[in-house]
């Protein structure tokens, strides 16, 4: 009873009823059928979480990031499974709040009833509504108060014991590490907590920091396995966007009012459609929450100006008033960014310190420890106020606890905050329902095998389901285990680049690459992005599918969420959805098949990008069992050459940064005017200070500017002051120097080759680009105003002209080179025939023979298959005539169109724009919301136009020829939707052009069916068919298979048909008799692995057949996936074979060239593993090992102090 007495009285009674009031309501009331998910939120999603560094669900595997979830992954697979929604939202609620109960207790002397409020602000604080289920965010939010709390008791209290807690949550926290930038911050609590201690004391103790370091090696070393695998996905990241540069960022986002009410993920205001993005920023704008919110933000900073009486009162525990005051302060600065005032020392350390990438939204990154500090102060001052106002703390109390209620009331709301209900183009939901054909086709379709997605997007997919779904990767990519392509924006492997090929290219490309099915997602959203050509070619190439799972009645489309303003696009999903099936599987024919293992009968060379051997399969395809070997040079002077080498043509599409006809005068130059006649005092001295400016120019193309205007103003002298003799031919050869100046310097500032520009980084091309216009058009009117002068000799303007002819020829060149061209590295001499595909078709174009190994460069225009329309002929436009819509003739969709043409308007803008017809499909529902399904089932629908662009475009005043009218040249290239009729170039003159009688005239005007064909350069020769052995070949996990050889007498290739990675190594399993093992060691190990390993295991190895391809040559054995067993550790004493020969195939694949008299034998088994899987192995068992003993020695400690206490 006395025991009793003292848990109600610590409050753990009361954490006790709110655990399970919790519990109660999530596992008896939450909905069955509903499920956690959305977002990056796929943990929930996934069938299970088997803990292999190799993930071979999407685009032919890549490293496993996610295994970091190894605690998430333990749950997943045991029972509790089905529950981990409703575990997860418990933990979510109760975890931060008891985790924060314990830090106040342990800085602040302060009364239970202030300490359960302020938890509670922790737990509900309305940062968490921008990240409601995010593992990371929530794993983080809960544990930085106990890592605060173990720290500070650590070195204020000097309680050792508490470097064993730190481990163990550190350990725990693996969850947290795929966000690298939140785990990185749990580590820095510990150093910070000491430095505030420092400011403290007088006296340094080193000790602290040498333990913790001690206890950082020992959590790397036993942590590196995934620590592995989040540097290489970051370095992975960093490549992929020009190390960090490119990488999407929102420094100093959202507004000072919002911070200040502790609001800062209501970062965006904006949403789509009408749909805001963070589902409470209404409920925020309401008065009385606004007053509710400022009133208990403006409570917790009382703390600072009541520090003294605080500080009186000793609410807060011995030498923690520096900590405790400044983490809010810390918290507040980081959460703010590059806010000012103080912004500009955030923005410097982000800009130009690589690590501090990760932390490119700091109101997300740094809002938990900006919320821990707030509840600190918070707390402080609500314990003020009850003691100030002692005699009424009821109604204190009363009034602060209704205020923070109102505050904190989108985060008790569950389904508001998970947003149950929610339209896919809207908010991000946090809850799916998975239908039941989704459930069907997973029940059936077979993990071993590849499937390509349609439709397909790269980052962000959303599923037309009940109650919607938005999730970063596909569905069937996070929540089964099938192996799936799909395309993707950031390329992280080979497979990426190949696999987006794919989607560029045909369908009947895909068996080649262990690509069996094609899974029709009709369920996707697919009316916010255009499909790809490739889903028009799937019904025309494979015919009917195969597989058919539900079915889009009238009853399951008006249950669909669905809330586009637009009346059309939201009319849409009802037209093409209708009576669809919701899911079609489409199987390739087997004998285009190529399984994951094979070894290939013919051997082609290339040289292009890994995955042009999307097209090289096109142009020459001798057999289904071939291999391409893409830019590997040291094969080609091989005598085994089988096939043919072929050279794929590299696009280089760059439009050019400046072209001779868009060289006019720009609106707003103006030309110099001159006050100071040359021979006189005054203008020596105005020559001097344009000699000091020139000298004193911050940089160099800043003084070309000045000469280029400098030299503009001597041939204004000429004319303004009739100079003669030998002053007219000082200003000429002044003009000289100063334009030879600044073309000299622009053009030692553009690397030739390239036409790129090499200048300071804070000097943007367009400043380069608008500078060499500038002394194109600047040079090229003195010259015409020189040569316009009759009485000025043509040979005192000769040097002149000669150096702008030489300006125009280089910025021709320039222009040329940066246009569009092929780029063939030819490898070694011989005959080649030019390829170019036209209509589906390769056809031959001629030979060329090439006696050495070159690099050959062919303009695009020599290829390009174009559509040109002239739809206005050079003519004046009647200004009565406000706008005028042309017919692009043969208009056809999912297009690229160019349109272009020259403009005279000098005084007035002109606006153009392309627009197109699409199907309307309001009249479905009339705008009342009730359909129309016979309207539908008729399919008859208007036509609406809609605008692909519009914008405007400016006439000039002044001509570099004067003599010549002034025409400027406009060109832009569009696509076409996939849903477009027709398509209209649109150009309006506005009504000012009349008042000022101003001419506004169009010539050249054309449109062009921009198309840019493969081609490809093939040696002439043919194939030599090898005999090739055969093989069969068992997965026994994604890490690991083993393949039988057979009748090998003669080297081979073998080729596997994953990503290609160095960690992929091949043994031999010759002598690997797991009998021959000796030593209780490793029979014990074994054992002790296989029992822990087991939790992963779904069951006992077992084959479930075979499957035979090329009439037996290969042969898959079927079995289930089996994580150790005691053959696992058989490879781990024996060498890897034929590392040397390990190279890439077919762009993205495995191969190795494997020579049967090195193994001894014509029959023999090889193992294909995966080697960074054993740094699992080792470390996971040693993390159990080290977390076991030292929960051992914790409870140990913990009996012990209890039986001292009550000796």
């Amino acid at each position: 009873m006395h025991r009793l007495k003292d848990l109600i009285k610590a409050g753990f009674v009361f954490d006790i009823l709110i655990l399970l009031g919790l519990s109660v309501y999530f596992f008896v009331f939450w909905e069955k059928d509903i499920s956690l998910g959305g977002g990056e939120n796929y943990t929930f999603l996934a069938r299970d979480l088997t803990p292999y560094l190799w993930d071979s669900s999407a685009n032919f595997g890549r490293l496993n990031t996610n295994i970091v979830n190894l605690l998430i992954a333990l749950l997943k697979n045991t029972p509790l499974d089905i529950y981990i929604s409703q575990i997860f939202m418990v933990f979510f609620y109760f975890a931060p709040y008891i985790s924060m109960r314990l830090l106040l207790g342990s800085l602040l002397n302060i009364s239970r009833t202030g300490i359960y409020l302020s938890a509670a602000l922790y737990a509900l604080n309305p940062f968490r509504v921008l990240y409601p289920i995010s593992v990371p965010y929530v794993m983080f939010y809960a544990a930085l108060p106990i890592i605060f709390h173990l720290s500070v008791g650590i070195i204020y209290r000097k309680i050792h014991f508490y470097y064993l807690l730190l481990f163990l949550v550190f350990n725990l926290l693996t969850p947290v590490s795929s966000n690298i930038a939140l785990y990185t911050l749990c580590y820095l609590v510990f150093p910070f907590v000491y430095i505030t201690h420092l400011l403290t004391v007088s006296r340094l103790e080193i000790k602290f920091i040498i333990y913790y370091l001690v206890l950082m090696v020992l959590i790397f070393l036993i942590n590196s396995y995934w620590i592995y695998l989040v540097v290489d996905s970051l370095f992975v990241s960093f490549r992929a966007t020009n190390n960090g540069l490119q990488m999407f960022s929102s420094l100093g986002s959202g507004y000072y009012f919002d911070f200040f009410r502790m609001l800062g993920s209501w970062s965006w205001y904006s949403g789509h459609n009408g749909q805001p993005y963070y589902l409470a920023s209404s409920y925020y704008q309401l008065p009385l929450v606004i007053i509710a919110s400022y009133s208990v933000v403006f409570m917790g900073f009382l703390a600072y100006p009541l520090f003294k009486s605080i500080k009186k009162l000793r609410l807060i525990r011995a030498n923690l008033s520096v900590l405790v005051y400044l983490i809010p302060l810390i918290g507040m600065f980081l959460v703010l960014g590059t806010k000012a005032p103080f912004g500009f020392l955030y923005d410097l350390f982000y800009n130009n310190t690589v690590f501090l990438k990760p932390y490119r939204e700091p109101f997300t990154k740094f809002m938990a420890l900006y919320s821990l500090g707030f509840t600190l102060i918070f707390a402080l001052s609500v314990q003020y106020l009850l003691l100030r106002f002692r005699k009424r703390k009821t109604l204190v109390f009363l009034i602060t606890a209704l205020l923070v209620f109102v505050y904190v009331a989108p985060v008790l709301d569950v389904k508001a905050l998970l947003n149950y209900d929610r339209w896919n183009a809207g908010q991000w939901g946090s809850v799916v329902k998975v239908p039941e054909y989704w459930e069907e086709f997973i029940s059936e379709a077979s993990t071993k095998e590849h499937y390509l997605l349609l439709p397909s997007r790269g980052y962000g997919n959303s599923y037309n389901w009940l109650q919607g779904a938005n999730m970063v990767w596909p569905y069937p990519e996070i929540a089964t285990n099938l192996q799936v392509l799909r395309k993707t924006d950031t390329l992280s492997t080979e497979g990426d680049a190949v696999v987006n090929a794919l989607y560029r290219n045909k369908v009947d490309n895909i068996g080649f690459f262990n690509v069996l099915h094609i899974l029709y997602q009709s369920d996707f959203e697919f009316r916010y992005s255009n499909p790809e050509n490739i889903e028009s070619d799937t019904k025309r190439i494979l015919g009917e599918c195969s597989h058919k799972y539900g079915k889009f009645d009238q009853t399951y489309l008006e249950k669909v969420l669905n809330k586009d303003t637009d009346s059309s696009v939201r009319n849409e999903l009802y037209v093409k959805l209708l009576n669809q099936p919701a899911l079609c599987v489409f199987t390739v024919n087997e004998d285009e098949y190529l399984p994951k293992f094979y070894i290939p009968k013919n051997i082609v060379y290339g040289t292009g990008r890994n995955e042009d051997v999307v097209y090289m399969r096109d142009v020459y395809f001798p057999d289904v069992r071939t291999v391409y070997k893409i830019n590997q040079a040291e094969v080609y002077s091989s005598q085994d050459n089988y096939c043919p080498v072929i050279s794929y043509g590299q696009i280089n599409d760059e439009e050019p940064e400046i072209n001779l006809e868009s060289l006019t005068w720009n609106k707003g130059w103006v030309w110099p005017k001159v006050e100071k006649q040359p021979r006189t005092f005054r203008h020596d001295i105005m020559l001097l200070s344009e000699k000091i400016r020139l000298v004193s120019a911050p940089d160099k193309l800043v003084r070309t500017d000045y000469e280029i205007w400098n030299s503009s103003k001597r041939i204004q002298e000429i004319l303004e002051y009739n100079l003669t003799g030998d002053d007219r031919v000082k200003n000429i050869i002044r003009f000289n120097n100063g334009i030879r100046f600044a073309f000299n310097t622009l053009r030692t500032s553009l690397d030739e080759h390239s036409a790129s520009v090499n200048l300071n980084p804070k000097i943007s091309p367009d400043t380069y680009w608008g500078l060499v216009k500038k002394l194109y058009a600047y040079a090229g009117v003195s010259i015409n105003l020189l040569s316009s002068r009759s009485e000025i000799p043509y040979t005192e303007v000769s040097d002149s002209i000669s150096l702008f002819e030489e300006i125009k020829q280089w910025i021709g060149g320039v222009s040329e080179q940066a246009g569009c061209e092929y780029v063939f590295n030819i490898p070694k001499e011989g005959n080649y025939e030019l390829f170019t595909e036209e209509s589906g078709s390769w056809r031959k174009l001629r030979t060329d023979i090439y006696d050495t190994t070159s690099t050959i460069e062919l303009k695009c225009a020599d290829f390009t298959q174009s559509d040109n329309r002239e739809l206005i002929k050079t003519s004046q436009l009647d200004v009565n005539d406000i706008a005028k819509f042309q017919q692009v003739n043969d208009w056809e969709t999912s297009t690229e169109y160019t349109v272009s043409f020259d403009y005279l308007s000098s005084m007035v803008n002109v606006e153009v724009g392309v627009y197109e017809d699409t199907l309307d499909y309001s009249l479905v529902d009339r705008g009342t919301g009730v359909i129309d399904w016979d309207l539908i089932g008729k399919g008859e629908f208007p036509v609406q136009r809609r605008k692909i662009f519009n914008e405007e475009i400016f006439g000039f005043a002044y001509c570099v020829d004067q003599s010549q009218p002034c025409y400027s040249h406009f060109q832009k290239t569009f696509t076409s939707s996939s849903e477009s009729e027709n398509g209209y170039v649109f150009i309006k003159t506005p009504v000012e052009a009349k008042e000022h009688k101003s001419d506004v005239l169009i010539k050249n005007l054309s449109v062009k069916k921009r198309s840019i064909p493969p081609v490809a350069y093939i040696q002439e020769g043919g194939c030599i068919n090898r005999a090739v052995p055969k093989i069969s070949y068992t997965r026994v996990n994604p890490t690991k298979y083993v393949v039988n050889v057979s009748g090998a007498t003669s080297t081979f290739d073998l080729v596997f048909q994953e990503n290609f990675h160095s960690g992929w190594r091949l043994y031999s399993a010759e002598g690997m008799d797991r009998k021959n093992q000796s030593g209780v060691l490793y029979s014990t190990l074994t054992k002790i692995s296989k029992a822990f390993f087991d939790i992963f295991n779904q069951s006992e190895r077992h084959q479930f057949g075979s499957k035979s391809y090329f009439n037996g040559d290969i042969v898959e054995r079927s079995s289930n996936d089996v994580l150790f067993d005691e053959n696992t550790i058989d490879t781990w004493s024996k060498q890897a074979m034929f590392p040397k020969t390990h190279y890439i195939a077919n762009g993205f694949a495995n191969a190795w060239v494997v020579d049967p008299s090195v193994v001894g034998r014509e029959d023999f088994t090889l193992i294909i593993e995966f080697w960074p899987q054993r740094i699992f192995y080792v470390c996971s068992l040693a993390t159990v090992t080290l977390i076991l003993t030292a929960i051992l020695f914790i409870v140990t400690v913990l009996i012990r102090k209890h039986e001292k206490k009550h000796n």
